[in-house]
């Protein structure tokens, strides 16, 4: 099946896409990886009318480790980014090194993003329940954004989240380190 008709933005900055997404109000999705949205999109159990490919906006294709242990990963880095790094095996984040590299299969995890993966709540996606694992949270950006928000246990339904076109994340982060405590509060 194909998808319905929708309008395609590609921003360059994240201000841009912001705007977009504002513009679009609740008819708006991002486009990352696109792993967990295009299928959706084919089969018409997501209709857009706009596409905010987020892909040539600069600096979010990043993972790192702050000084006081916390993670930080953009919206564009792929699993497959995670599951390479040098910065999670042997590190303080065992159990997203022993994740990464069971997240779907080699072709999803080479496009396929950690954010898509949380934003979409894809069952098969592996990412939220580690993230529910380590206490970690996501930071949303936009118009009426804040600081961080927790990832909750639970969302709204499959492949629902309580992220709002005026709230959208932007990166989780993870600010325990070693082993999991079990799920967030």
């Amino acid at each position: 099946m194909y998808p319905s008709r929708f309008r395609y933005e590609a921003p360059r900055s994240l201000a841009e896409a912001i705007s977009l997404l504002h513009e679009g109000g609740g008819e708006a999705k991002v486009l990352a990886g696109g792993q967990s949205l295009v299928p959706l999109m084919k089969l018409r159990f997501a209709t857009p009318e706009l596409l905010v490919d987020i892909n040539n906006i600069g600096g979010l294709d990043y993972h790192r480790e702050d000084a006081d242990g916390t993670l930080r990963i953009g919206a564009l880095c792929r699993h497959a980014d995670l599951e390479r790094s040098a910065l999670l095996p042997g590190g303080k984040q065992p159990t997203m090194a022993a994740a990464a590299p069971l997240i779907a299969d080699p072709i999803v995890r080479n496009r396929g993003t950690l954010v898509g993966s949380l934003c979409h709540a894809d069952p098969q996606g592996d990412w939220a329940s580690v993230m529910v694992a380590l206490g970690g949270s996501v930071v949303a950006q936009g118009p009426a954004a804040g600081g961080p928000s927790r990832w909750r246990t639970s969302s709204p339904g499959r492949s629902r989240t309580c992220w709002t076109p005026t709230r959208s994340p932007s990166r989780p982060w993870s600010r325990r380190t070693g082993a999991p405590r079990g799920a967030a509060t």
